[in-house]
């Protein structure tokens, strides 16, 4: 199922010239009256854009800021994967540099901004009503009252470069970031990532399971725009760069249970979970002709047990019509369809949701109900 084209990203505001006395004192006004954000200084985006994007388009904005205020930033690990496009499972906490002083190592700056007296931004949504939904509208009015915190990451992470970083014989494994984010910057902005084949080996080791499992499906399967699908042997020239050797077996046991076949984040998450709960690892996209001539391609497959499993992502329901034209009810039909095709196979169906990977118990509850068998452990790799 090809995914739902994101909602598109704001543009950032920047006075014009740059440091314009004029146009800073009218960005610093609209500011303080709710209408902008400031994600930098002296960089802004429209305050109720900003909140109705995506939590990875509002990372990407951090990102595409710290260009404007930066010379040259180089980014690396989760902001570099985010850059190029790669799917992840969470949205990275702060925007990740590459630097070669030590003493500028680590987290620094704020990882909020620090919002006007009384939230005037949030003062600002209420008022002008922009919302997509009542739930983001709710979202917005307990924030206004200071019950929840909202996740805006324009803290700093910078990752110091080692040894084997400074002293490659190769040049630095830059590459540029993918034309969506290139969009988002104003003219004559300057910026790098590092490439995507670097960014992956040198993120992924340090991930949880589901992260990285997301993280290597993705780049495997060929589900990054741009780049083509990368094989094991495409890491090989960056493997010194992981360091200890348990950072080296880490990465060897991740390679090995990554599988390209997963097509989206929620498979891949799917797997990443079951693994921990200590089910059978499952066939992907396994075939099957149905009694009314057509073929129904399952997300998951245990052929001893005659089992099929199938993630049903929200996206399936919600943007249906951005899918594949049909109403929501349609959808819903064709799914009960299809399920009742598979049962004239002699196969059982097991469902479940995003909830259930975020609960694990649940989705172990609903595996066991349908015949799964478990182990007494967890699988060996976490």
């Amino acid at each position: 199922m090809t995914p739902a084209p994101a909602p598109p990203i704001p543009h950032l505001l920047l006075p014009t010239p740059p440091g314009r006395p004029s146009t800073d004192r009218t960005l610093e006004h609209r500011a303080r009256q709710g209408e902008l954000l400031r994600l930098r200084r002296g960089v802004y985006v429209d305050t109720a854009a900003f909140f109705s994007a995506y939590p990875s388009q509002q990372h990407l904005l951090a990102a595409a800021a710290t260009a404007a205020v930066k010379r040259r930033p180089v980014f690396c690990r989760e902001t570099s994967l985010a850059v190029h496009g790669v799917p992840m499972l969470q949205v990275p906490n702060a925007v990740h540099l590459r630097t070669f002083r030590s003493s500028r190592a680590g987290a620094s700056g704020a990882s909020l901004p620090q919002l006007p007296t009384q939230h005037r931004e949030l003062q600002h949504l209420l008022k002008q009503a922009q919302f997509s939904s009542e739930l983001i509208r709710r979202r917005f009015q307990a924030l206004a009252e200071r019950r929840v915190v909202a996740p805006i990451p324009t803290g700093y992470h910078r990752a110091q470069a080692t040894a084997a970083y400074r002293n490659r014989e190769l040049q630095l494994p830059l590459g540029p970031p993918a034309q969506f984010f290139r969009d988002l910057l104003a003219p004559g902005q300057l910026t790098q990532a590092e490439s995507l084949t670097f960014s992956v080996i040198d993120t992924v080791a340090r991930m949880e399971l589901a992260d990285a499992i997301v993280v290597l499906d993705a780049v495997l399967g060929g589900r990054v725009p741009g780049h083509r699908a990368l094989a094991t042997q495409d890491f090989a020239p960056w493997l010194d760069f992981l360091g200890p050797q348990r950072m080296k077996d880490r990465w060897d046991q991740l390679i090995a249970f990554a599988d390209g076949a997963a097509e989206s984040v929620g498979e891949s998450w799917s797997r990443a979970v079951m693994h921990t709960l200590g089910f059978p690892a499952p066939i992907l996209q396994a075939n099957f002709q149905l009694p009314r001539g057509d073929t129904a391609r399952t997300d998951f497959y245990w052929p001893d047990l005659g089992l099929v499993g199938e993630f049903d992502g929200r996206m399936k329901y919600s943007r249906s019509r951005v899918l594949s034209g049909l109403d929501p009810g349609e959808v819903v039909f064709q799914e009960k369809l299809r399920e009742e095709a598979l049962s004239e196979l002699g196969l059982r169906v097991v469902r479940w949701v995003w909830d259930d990977l975020k609960s694990p118990q649940q989705l172990a509850d609903r595996l066991l109900r349908a015949g799964l068998p478990q182990t007494d452990r967890t699988g060996s790799l976490r």
